[in-house]
Order: C-alpha cells, then structure tokens, then sequence
C-alpha cells in the first residue's frame, strides 16, 4: 500500500497534467547481495556482460543534472543493491548540492556503522529496507541467506538510531506470508511504516509469468486485505471498505492513455541506460544517455498518451481496488490490453474480505 507523502502525491499528480518528469529512478546496479526468488533484475556480473554495463557516476550525476533542469525534484536509487557502489556516496553528494529529494531502495544487508556514517555526510530523505521475512530460516529459504536477518535488523536499527528516515516494505510470497503478523509487529515496535504487498508482478525483465513466484491469487488477495488491516486497524479498513479508496499505487483519473503516472510525471532508468515509463513496463522504451534526457523523455511520454487500455478494466466495477495497470497487465499477458486472470481472482479475493468486514 502507497505511503508517500500527501505533498508528493499532490505534485507527481498535478505535474502529470503538464509532462513535467517530477518523480525519477536510477537503478544503478543488477547486482543484489542477496537472491531472492521473486526478484526481476538480479543478475551476476557474466549475466549482465552481454547485456550491458553499468553506467558511470559521472554520468548518472550528468543525467540528473538534465532531469533536474526539466523538472525533477524527487529521485529514487535502487538496484539490485546500491550499497554495492562504493561510488554511491559521491551520488548522493551531488545529488543534495543540486537540492534533489532522494530516496534508496536497499535490503539492507551492506548498511554498517562505517555505512551510516558516510549517509549521515550526505543524508538521503529516506531509506526504504526491504524486510523478507521476521526469521533466519525465512531468510535462508527465500533469499539463499540466512544470516541476513540478523544483519537487516542491525541496519534498521542503526539508521533509526542515527536519525536518518526507515521506511520498511515487505513482499509476501509462499515462503514468508505465514511471518506477517511478526513483520507487522516489527514495524509498530519500532513506529516505522511498513509498505507490503502480496501482489507479485512476474518478471517480465526476467524470465516472465513461467518464473512468477508468488501466492495463488486468492490467498494472495486475503494476504493483501490481512496486511492492511494488521497494520491500519479495524476502523481505518472499514472507512476503506465503505468509501472504495484506491489501494495501490495507480490513479486512475482518465480511461485514455495509460492509467498511471509512470510517462506522465515519473519515469525510470535502468542500469544499462535506458529509461522506460516505469521499471516494469520494457515495452517503452528510449536511450536518454545517447540523446540526452529532454528527448528521450519526450518519447516516452509521448508513447504512454497513446498507450491503449483495456476496455474491460476500464469498464470493471472493481477497477479502484485492482492493481491492473500497463505494466501489470503487460507482465501478466504480454500486452496491455488483456488483464489475464490472475488480476481479477487476486482483487475479488480481496473484496470479499473487504465486503465481509463492512457488514460485520
């Protein structure tokens, strides 16, 4: 569930009227620490070679420094794991002298005492920490390491203790969803939001809906219902249950075009150089590090405006609950006119529970 600020939203909303590219991310590496079984960019350094190379500091700095100049005011770094860029910490340098909001994804495992105290040098807004699971034993069967737990925990608590921002998200699969209470209480104990979803987009970068690892759809819409109201409570999910609101990222204030932000007001760049409308919709792409970012933006979001929906989401009742967007339904089938089955299943699932708490 979507935790950005409200002044955020409101931006990246207001500035997808205009094309303004407010909201970005860099993904600056596909290499991970960790391998986790639903992931959909890790990849090992003779993986990426004839694929491509990871783009420079210098150039992601030069990159920024284009976008800035368009518009962008809020910028993402993810990966893979960032932390393995030693050069990360230059980024982050340039990043706050341009007056740039930046966020980092990460899991959390590389953050150290020694790792803090470069943050605290060039401070990120926030950290968002990728919490697998509330055990070693979860860790070792769904990311290959056990020993990452204890390591996840250290870091949260580090960053909290030095002042800077955690945010926690969770992903829910077969070999975790059975911990989410205890990540619910992870979270409370230490005040920090917690972002989690049991709605797993296969990987569309990575080998497609056959390597998909994820709960059956209705499970995972119980999940997805279950993780909200462990989290927000009885009363805010029945003002949910009877107003409808959104429950995922998209915003969908037209039937024309694509149905989100993601080429309106946000775009993402790859590691490899290319920036596409957001990190799971490959089908649009450009090449801002070879025509520079203005024209390379202009592409997409020209692209995304013509975009086609699918006409039978744009007509289902359940469309405000459903997380089918582009890139969902394009991951799902191979095109973003069809939704596939998954989608449906999954958000009926969850609005029977919804349904069921409203008339308790």
């Amino acid at each position: 569930m979507r935790q950005d600020h409200p002044i955020r939203q409101t931006l990246c909303r207001r500035a997808a009227h205009r094309n303004i590219p407010v909201n970005g991310a860099f993904e600056l590496t596909p290499r991970c620490s960790l391998n986790c079984k639903m992931c959909y960019i890790r990849m090992t350094p003779e993986q990426m070679r004839p694929i491509g190379e990871e783009r420079s500091v210098s150039q992601w700095i030069e990159l920024a420094r284009e976008a800035r100049e368009m518009g962008m005011t809020f910028l993402l770094l993810t990966g893979g794991e960032p932390f393995l860029r030693p050069d990360l910490f230059e980024l982050l340098s340039a990043l706050n002298s341009m007056g740039i909001i930046t966020d980092i994804n990460s899991n959390g495992t590389l953050i150290n005492e020694a790792v803090v105290d470069k943050l605290l040098q060039a401070p990120p807004s926030k950290i968002n920490i990728t919490l697998y699971g509330a055990s070693r034993q979860t860790y070792e069967d769904l990311c290959g390491d056990g020993s990452a737990f204890d390591r996840v925990v250290h870091a949260i608590d580090l960053l909290r203790n030095s002042g800077i921002l955690v945010c926690l998200n969770g992903t829910l699969t077969p070999d975790n969803y059975h911990e989410l209470d205890e990540l619910v209480r992870f979270a409370k104990e230490r005040g920090l939001p917690l972002r989690s979803t049991s709605y797993v987009i296969p990987p569309s970068r990575r080998g497609g809906l056959e390597s998909a690892y994820r709960l059956p759809p209705e499970n995972a819409g119980c999940v997805a219902f279950r993780s909200q109201l462990l989290f927000n409570g009885e009363e805010d999910m029945r003002k949910k249950a009877m107003s409808q609101l959104v429950m995922e990222d998209c915003y969908h204030e037209t039937e024309e075009g694509i149905s989100c932000l993601a080429g309106r007001s946000q775009f993402w760049v790859t590691w490899n150089g290319k920036m596409l409308p957001c990190g799971m919709l490959p089908q649009i792409s450009s090449d801002p590090f070879e025509v520079g970012f203005r024209e390379a933006w202009s592409k997409i979001n020209e692209e995304v405006v013509h975009l086609p929906n699918c006409s039978e989401c744009v007509n289902c009742p359940n469309k405000r609950v459903c997380p089918s967007c582009a890139a969902s339904r394009y991951c799902e089938t191979g095109s973003v006119t069809e939704h596939g089955d998954y989608l449906c299943k999954f958000t009926e699932a969850y609005i029977r529970n919804l349904q069921a708490l409203a008339t308790d």
